[in-house]
């Protein structure tokens, strides 16, 4: 059928009673594109028609991404009118490609309509939408959806990403925060707490797109804890906030901060640390010092005493700190590993385990003296050694050790099966991920929720790459989701995101890594 005469000026509009888009050949001529819906309800669904002119309706699937070779027409809103230019046309055989999305940018419908573009015709040409189980997002990667349309997420380029745990019965869900190049910071996910930081607290806070957190661009450091999160800006000056009713955040009080609050008034800090509801901080001279819930001794202070304000840590001198969900581990200036709190499951690394064993000082882990650093998830820990040799220890229930194996514990390290050399690990829940020497991902471990990135919900017990790129260049492991960032400064978030913790305007889970989206 034909649709214009050779090479004309076309306008197209959409008629208050149906969607109908009138091409216009001349004055004495005009074509028209008219769109159905069936059944007519689907009309309800769609915010949104975009029409387009494509080079052959058999040379695409008209459900799948939007050909490449389309040119589009019209984009029309429900209930309005559009008008739009289309340039000159030339004779010959074409398609109408017609696509309907619903407010969350997902394709509902889409067809094409093969036409024969005549000089000198006339004619009317009819689209019907019929309502289809395509589930893909229309939005590609670096877009958002916003009243159906895709829009460009903003450039915001990250440098560091941490995030929190997820405990439903005190209810804390997962979060994620990042500090971007900028110096500014960023949270999203469960604001119940208030530990998105953003000023507000209770049910329904969640954020499913990054939040900023005040008009700051002074932040250099980020760290979170289970419901709590603390940042150091420029001027060494200490905040923390979200959850506090164990004392995490260091100010004094057990209230809850739904803004970021200093610790103190001191501005020499130059670190900081957090993991389950305690916290410590590096000063420029050295000195470790930590506060918050010290039921298993975690806090290193030689008692079960919780601390509301940063005390001193013993012992070192120390060249950084890595802590548990309930239990922290340190490295000497010497390279040794030292490791105090809950031992329950092995994850202080000491040989023995029990349900009531803990140590409220720190005891060595070995005699070796090559440790780099370390980093600990629920009940397992993880660590570096000299020439970036991997090894883990504690639960390995779901393989999160990456020894090959789900033997429930390991009482003291085991390396990790690869010979490759490692630049960073980070621990979860029950997961771990790191980067090796070629700045590729791979993660290990619990995987029910997509967390590990692999695509599926095997768990994994040995490392396992995550895509084939390289690039990444920092890793932030949450409960049940985790989180990297490229050297191009995207972030990309998979695993449980009921909260909106992966950052991707939504809360359906992810297999495999999302980039988040700032707006």
């Amino acid at each position: 059928m034909p649709l214009v005469p050779g090479r004309p000026r076309a306008y197209a509009v959409l008629l208050a009673s149906a969607l109908s888009l009138v091409v216009a050949a001349c004055a004495q001529h005009e074509y028209e594109v008219v769109v159905a819906f069936d059944p007519p309800e689907l009309a309800n669904a769609v915010v949104r028609v975009e029409v387009a002119l494509v080079a052959d309706c058999a040379a695409h699937d008209p459900l799948g991404v939007a050909p490449v070779d389309a040119r589009v027409i019209a984009t029309v809103d429900r209930g309005g009118s559009h008008r739009v230019d289309i340039g000159d046309v030339e004779p010959g055989t074409y398609g109408v490609y017609a696509r309907a999305y619903d407010e969350g940018c997902m394709v509902r419908a889409a067809v094409c309509v093969p036409v024969t573009l005549e000089a000198n015709g006339s004619g009317q040409i009819p689209v019907t939408l019929t309502g289809s189980a395509f589930t893909g997002a229309a939005c590609a990667d670096g877009l958002t959806c916003e009243s159906g349309a895709c829009v460009p997420c903003a450039n915001v380029q990250v440098v560091a990403v941490v995030a929190g745990y997820q405990d439903e019965t005190r209810g804390i869900g997962g979060f994620t925060c990042a500090l971007a190049r900028d110096g500014s910071v960023w949270c999203w996910g469960d604001g119940n707490l208030g530990v998105l930081g953003i000023g507000v607290s209770g049910p329904g806070n969640d954020r499913v797109y990054p939040a900023r957190v005040g008009a700051e661009t002074t932040w250099s450091a980020l760290t979170a804890g289970e419901a709590h999160v603390c940042g150091l800006q420029s001027d060494g000056t200490l905040w923390c906030w979200g959850e506090n009713a164990r004392a995490e955040l260091g100010i004094g009080t057990m209230m809850l901060e739904n803004e970021p609050r200093r610790v103190g008034m001191a501005s020499d800090w130059a670190e900081v640390r957090a993991r389950g509801q305690h916290t410590c901080a590096r000063k420029m001279d050295g000195s470790w010092w930590c506060w918050g819930d010290n039921e298993f001794g975690q806090l290193g202070l030689g008692d079960t005493t919780r601390r509301a304000t940063p005390e001193v840590l013993p012992g070192g001198p120390w060249a950084s700190v890595a802590l548990g969900r309930k239990h922290t581990c340190g490295i000497g200036v010497d390279a040794s590993l030292w490791c105090w709190g809950l031992n329950e499951l092995g994850q202080l690394g000491l040989g023995t385990y029990s349900a009531t064993d803990f140590r409220s000082i720190p005891e060595r882990v070995g005699t070796d003296a090559d440790w780099l650093d370390a980093t600990g998830g629920e009940s397992h820990t993880c660590g570096r050694r000299a020439g970036g040799t991997a090894y883990c220890w504690g639960r390995n229930n779901a393989g999160q050790l990456g020894h090959g194996d789900t033997a429930s514990v390991y009482a003291s390290p085991q390396r990790v099966v690869s010979d490759r050399s490692w630049l960073e690990l980070s621990a979860g829940e029950d997961h771990t991920c790191g980067r090796i020497d070629d700045t590729t991902l791979w993660c290990w471990g619990d995987n029910a929720l997509g967390q590990v990135g692999t695509g599926g919900a095997v768990e994994e017990s040995s490392p396992a790459q995550i895509g084939s790129a390289a690039g990444w260049a920092g890793i932030g492991l949450g409960e049940k989701h985790s989180c990297a960032v490229r050297d191009d400064g995207a972030l990309h978030c998979w695993g449980q995101n009921n909260h909106g913790q992966l950052g991707v305007g939504d809360t359906a889970d992810r297999a495999t890594p999302a980039r988040v989206c700032f707006r």
